[in-house]
């Protein structure tokens, strides 16, 4: 049974679990339970962070630009090629959702359909100094 907010318990035949730890290396320094290690390790996915996926950005922020677009609702249907070069030298620290934050805000800047560099945060400005 999983306790829900701690009220109610429900029964559970699955636990889907994510962190940016290393537990089994928090376990053997006593910082994880080791019992609770081995049941969630029962089929591990390790996803690398997004810097290390640079060709999912360009298919990330198409889907954001769908998403936002819509939403807002704004004619934006692309992003011009400096705009996607920044975006591929850029290290995201925030992963996918920075790039998220960054394709929204875009969208909310943008005045034709088009996403442009001064569109994109300051963070993305820089003359490269965020790169790995």
């Amino acid at each position: 049974m999983i306790k829900q907010g701690g009220r109610t318990e429900k029964p559970c035949d699955r636990v889907i679990a994510a962190t940016n730890q290393n537990l089994e290396a928090c376990m053997r320094e006593g910082k994880f339970s080791g019992d609770l290690f081995y049941q969630l390790n029962v089929f591990p996915i390790i996803v690398p962070p997004l810097r290390e996926r640079k060709t999912d950005i360009i298919l990330l922020a198409d889907y954001f630009i769908k998403k936002y677009a819509k939403e807002l609702p704004k004619k934006v249907i692309g992003i011009s090629s400096a705009a996607i070069d920044m975006l591929m030298n850029y290290h995201w620290p925030g992963n996918v959702r920075e790039l998220e934050n960054c394709i929204e805000r875009a969208i909310i800047l943008s005045t034709d359909n088009m996403i442009h560099r001064h569109h994109l945060p300051p963070s993305l400005q820089g003359s490269g100094d965020h790169l790995f």
